[in-house]
């Protein structure tokens, strides 16, 4: 974006370029439609309070997980000619774990390139929900949004350093939940102004997606993605252990699962875990999800539908050929099987499922929650404990661990004084 659009977004002024514009940052966007992006992610900065105790506060939590949790540099930016997808991803995070930061670029990274995701979203949901959440356990740590929104900003902003340590482009912001109606409004109107197609996406974690129910239409969002890369998901089954072949059981009031159809796949190989779905890398690219979703191929034979939604061609069911075959195949560094399924329940609008599969490498303990790291933190406070415990169990668990034990610290001494 040069400086006159951004003077025609800062004045709120239709861009004369609109029809022009291929493709911008998106975090010109987010900036112009949350200002105070740049306030929250300034409290990011070391203080010399929480400098003075340790000198790897600007180097992630751990090093093991940064090769599993950073995702690749590129520079989020919104094109035409596709729908651009932004992922939503909300909760308490009191406090933000290296689960959290797994699932988000896991996501990120996997959730298959058909969706064109170039960027992410967090949403720290606010104070009074947190109260109400911890209800039960008046005694229970109880971070500020401030404190938790910035737990983050720590963390994002020292994985996204460059290893000569300059900076690195942006990918994921954070952002009061509170906030966010005001902001998708705002976005969505700068987005339109200029001519991009941008639809946001829900990452959920495998609470919010099983076989009791699943949760649609949070954010407005017509889309849901989980991954087992955190924790394990109950409709998934591995066969002879937790590197085995996936097996998916279906989700109530949802079609089979079908498998995307990736580039580097063989399309039309016996594949026993399911049916493979999708649709070239290339039709994809300028397809709605819900026509994306309707254009399964069954072991390499697509269905009658001939057309696109928007009018490619597409080879029938009777013409069993190969769908795509490009003279130079490039095989994603890290793909993972991506499945989807469609909700039934509703008519006014296409609810869709995606879940993405991790490594057993790649995963991490199962165990670890919000919960547990509250409860490693009441077990590193004990009196008889000394004081550097603290910051050394939360290292590797907890996201930026100097500043959350300092948030602990300061804590405690304010209840002494009382």
């Amino acid at each position: 974006m040069d400086q006159n659009q951004w003077t025609n977004i800062a004045t709120n002024q239709p861009s004369s370029t609109s029809d022009t514009l291929l493709e911008e940052s998106l975090e010109e966007y987010i900036r112009a439609a949350y200002p105070a992006i740049d306030t929250d992610i300034e409290n990011n900065i070391p203080t010399s309070a929480s400098t003075s105790t340790s000198t790897s506060s600007s180097t992630p939590s751990s090093s093991t997980q940064q090769a599993k949790t950073t995702p690749a540099r590129q520079k989020p930016t919104l094109k035409k000619g596709h729908i651009n997808r932004i992922l939503l991803y909300n909760g308490c995070f009191n406090p933000p774990h290296q689960g959290h930061l797994a699932q988000l670029t896991h996501a990120y990274r996997h959730s298959g390139a058909d969706l064109h995701i170039v960027g992410a979203v967090v949403l720290v949901a606010g104070d009074q929900y947190l109260k109400w959440k911890m209800g039960r356990s008046p005694s229970a740590l109880r971070l500020s949004v401030a404190q938790r929104i910035e737990l983050w900003n720590r963390e994002l902003r020292a994985r996204e350093r460059e290893r000569d340590g300059s900076a690195a482009d942006r990918w994921c912001w954070v952002i009061p939940e509170d906030k966010w109606s005001a902001t998708a409004d705002e976005l969505e109107r700068l987005f339109e102004m200029d001519g991009f197609e941008v639809e946001f996406v829900r990452l959920a974690g495998g609470d919010k997606v099983g076989l009791r129910g699943v949760e649609h239409g949070v954010w407005g969002c017509g889309m849901t993605v989980t991954t087992d890369v955190s924790r394990p998901v109950e409709f998934c089954e591995r066969v002879g252990g937790g590197g085995g072949e996936v097996r998916l059981r279906d989700l109530p009031g949802h079609t089979k699962w079908k498998r995307v159809l990736q580039q580097g796949d063989a399309v039309g190989e016996d594949n026993d875990a399911g049916v493979r779905g999708g649709a070239p890398a290339q039709t994809l690219a300028s397809t709605s999800l819900a026509g994306y979703v309707s254009q399964v191929c069954l072991r390499g034979h697509c269905p009658p539908r001939s057309y696109t939604s928007t009018g490619v061609s597409v080879p029938s069911r009777r013409s069993p050929v190969r769908l795509w075959t490009p003279p130079t195949p490039i095989v994603p560094e890290h793909k993972r099987e991506v499945w989807v399924c469609e909700s039934t329940y509703f008519t006014r609008g296409t609810y869709t499922v995606r879940f993405v599969t991790s490594t057993l490498q790649e995963r991490l303990d199962p165990n670890l929650s919000s919960t547990k790291l509250r409860e490693i933190i009441t077990e590193a406070t004990a009196p008889s404990q000394g004081g550097r415990v603290l910051e050394d169990r939360l290292r590797g668990v907890a996201l930026s661990p100097e500043l959350l034990a300092k948030f602990i610290t300061e804590e405690m001494g304010k209840d002494m004084k009382e």
